[in-house]
C-alpha cells in the first residue's frame, strides 16, 4: 500500500470516528431536547386546563352574581311592601289613639247633656 493511499484510508477512518462522535453528541442533545420537549408540552397542557378552569370559574361566577341581584331586588320589593304596612299601621294605631281619648270624652260630654 502506497503512503497516498494509506493517507486516504487513515482520513476516510479519522472522518468516520469524527462523524461517530457526533453521532453520540447529538443523540444526547436529541434527547434532551425530546424531554424539554414533553416537558413543555406539559406545561402548555396543565395552562390549557388552568385556563378552562378559570373560564367555568368566571361562568359560575356570572350566575351567582345573577342569582344575588335577583335575591337583592326581591328583598328590596319586600322592604318596599313592609314599609306600605308600616305606614298604614301607624295611621290605624293613631286613629285608634284619637278614638280612644275623644271617645270617652265624647260619651262624657253626652252624659252630662243628658242629665242636665
Amino acid at each position: 500500500m502506497k503512503l497516498s493511499d494509506a493517507k486516504i484510508v487513515l482520513g476516510y477512518i479519522l472522518d468516520g470516528e469524527i462523524a461517530d462522535s457526533l453521532v453520540k453528541v447529538y443523540t444526547v442533545r436529541d434527547s434532551i431536547n425530546t424531554e424539554t420537549i414533553a416537558l413543555q408540552v406539559s406545561a402548555i397542557h396543565d395552562l390549557q386546563t388552568k385556563c378552562i378552569n378559570k373560564d367555568e370559574k368566571i361562568k359560575n361566577l356570572n350566575i351567582l352574581l345573577g342569582n344575588k341581584e335577583t335575591e337583592i331586588a326581591d328583598l328590596n320589593n319586600t322592604i318596599k311592601e313592609q314599609k306600605k304596612e308600616i305606614k298604614k299601621q301607624k295611621i290605624i294605631k293613631t286613629i285608634a289613639l284619637v278614638g280612644d281619648v275623644v271617645l270617652p270624652v265624647v260619651t262624657l260630654i253626652a252624659v252630662i247633656f243628658a242629665t242636665k
